[in-house]
């Protein structure tokens, strides 16, 4: 095992949390499908996307990719924060860094 892939375990295994945070450069179109997906088909969990609406305490249409952050990050957690919880059509990426601090 190369040093840099067992420096990468290590680091992984050391920090369990992990976040799933819109990718900056996602188009406002998949952006909403996110968030569409996340907020009204709930499959799986019943997702409470309340803040991101008017009157939220999130609510900033002009940011759309912290909108969808914030809902994505809310699917992926209780799915076990897997990869494919966070694929999203490519456009969700995993941190290791709290993204709202």
């Amino acid at each position: 095992m190369s040093a840099m892939l067992k420096l990468s375990f290590v680091f992984s295994e050391a920090n369990d949390r992990k976040w799933c945070i819109a990718k900056p450069s996602t188009p406002d179109a998949q952006l909403e499908m996110n968030i569409q997906y996340v907020c009204e088909s709930q499959r799986y969990h019943k997702i409470d996307c309340s803040a991101i609406r008017p009157g939220g305490s999130c609510y900033n249409p002009s940011n759309k990719v912290s909108s969808a952050s914030m809902v994505i990050d809310l699917y992926f957690q209780p799915e076990g924060q897997t990869t494919n919880a966070c694929h999203f059509n490519g456009s969700g990426m995993i941190v290791y860094e709290n993204p709202s601090e």
